[in-house]
């Protein structure tokens, strides 16, 4: 990621995760400690990096503080994050120079994989393009508050069931790179494993759903496979009437949503 960003003699970088302080440790010896600027969300982690980096004579600006609304008092050249994201925020954006390089690692609710580098023209609007690979913890702003099954499904939903022996294989098999695209072309399609011993048949559970739309759509997965589809495998549905459960031998149910909280 360091070689990606491409940091130049003289360049103000901003990096967003502190964490241990290992990559604000490189970047102020590349390029001293006056040209980097290091946020972490977390104050007992970034006590902890605070710490680090004097111990090895190095002394970058450290904020305790959100990444995302961190207004900094000087133009930047470069931007990194350590943490994954959704969105790129228009803070960070405004924040860069024209040439200005932003380096994020990107998640989608069906997969983290991606690494994105933006580019700032003169008109302040930001392109590039994603690279493999990566995969960090998101970004605490941008997490969703649908983690587990019963986030969404509840016991007095009476949904529509059918069931189907479409191989997940038939979609993207197993090419991240495939599976990453759709994610960003489905932004609110998500899943999970759940765990589901007390129900005949089932070992775990593979569900999706819209978050913003009229419905949500759940898998359930029996264990039979066939020479196309290993046990275990996923692969992304297409989202409202249309959708078919990407599973072999699988039931799936869909319902009207009901935005719920566990």
């Amino acid at each position: 990621m360091l070689h990606m960003l491409d940091v130049q003699n003289g360049d103000q970088v901003l990096e967003i995760g502190t964490g241990t302080g290992w990559n604000a440790a490189l970047l102020s010896h590349r390029l001293g400690s006056d040209r980097v600027t290091t946020v972490e969300v977390d104050p007992a982690l970034a006590d902890q990096a605070t710490g680090n980096l004097k111990a090895v004579g190095l002394e970058p600006r450290t904020v305790t503080g959100d990444g995302a609304t961190l207004t900094v008092d000087h133009p930047l050249d470069r931007l990194l994050a350590t943490c994954s994201v959704r969105r790129v925020s228009p803070r960070w954006v405004a924040n860069m120079k024209a040439g200005g390089v932003l380096l994020l690692p990107w998640e989608s609710p069906w997969l983290c994989y991606g690494l994105l580098r933006l580019t700032v023209d003169s008109d302040g609007i930001a392109s590039g393009r994603f690279h493999p690979h990566s995969a960090f913890m998101l970004m605490r702003g941008q997490r969703t508050d649908l983690r587990i099954f019963r986030d969404v499904v509840r016991e007095e939903h009476q949904p529509d069931e059918s069931t189907t022996d479409l191989s997940p294989w038939a979609v993207t098999g197993d090419n991240w790179a495939a599976q990453f695209a759709i994610g960003l072309q489905l932004p609110d399609v998500w899943f999970t494993w759940h765990e589901a011993p007390d129900v005949d048949g089932v070992t775990s559970r593979l569900w999706v759903a819209t978050t913003d739309a009229a419905s949500w759509a759940a898998v359930d997965y029996d264990g039979q496979t066939n020479d196309r589809s290993p046990s275990g495998s996923t692969a992304p549905a297409d989202c409202g009437a249309k959708w078919r459960p990407p599973t072999t031998g699988g039931r799936a149910t869909a319902v009207p949503a009901r935005r719920t909280s566990a």
